[in-house]
């Protein structure tokens, strides 16, 4: 092997492609101390909150995932505004905008609050999984 094709094959190995976690957000490394930035494909997360809407506790039979759309993309947007604090610390200000945010949904703070709490925290978990030490500082 030359000292080209070495090089090259360092340079492939040592950076490998990007795996997307949930949501399509992707751990990059970004300076002193590793944080975590997210950069979420919103395609990604319609179809897998698409895909599991219904099963979801807060959700009654029948609703249709076109009502609670806005409030997961809410969560999820909301989390990345937020890096650093709980959904507890963010929920004020969640609640006071919800009903700018919601466009067309006609669901209440109180019902889309659980939807928008159920896309952080899977935002959340990736960067946990992602992430040395308690990230999110849930304790866990």
């Amino acid at each position: 092997m030359t000292s080209t094709t070495l090089q090259h094959e360092r340079n492939r190995t040592a950076n490998p492609p990007r795996t997307p976690g949930p949501l399509g957000a992707y751990p990059i490394e970004t300076g002193p101390g590793n944080r975590i930035a997210k950069a979420i494909d919103p395609v990604t997360e319609e179809a897998y909150w698409r895909e599991n809407f219904s099963s979801r506790p807060y959700v009654n039979r029948g609703e249709v995932f076109n009502e609670y759309r806005p409030a997961y993309r809410y969560g999820v947007d909301a989390y990345a505004r937020r890096e650093g604090r709980s959904f507890e610390q963010a929920e004020p200000e969640l609640m006071r905008d919800w009903d700018h945010a919601k466009g067309i949904s006609s669901l209440t703070w109180d019902d889309a609050m659980h939807a928008t709490r159920d896309a952080w925290q899977h935002v959340s978990d990736f960067v946990e999984r992602a992430t040395p030490g308690d990230s999110d500082h849930d304790g866990k």
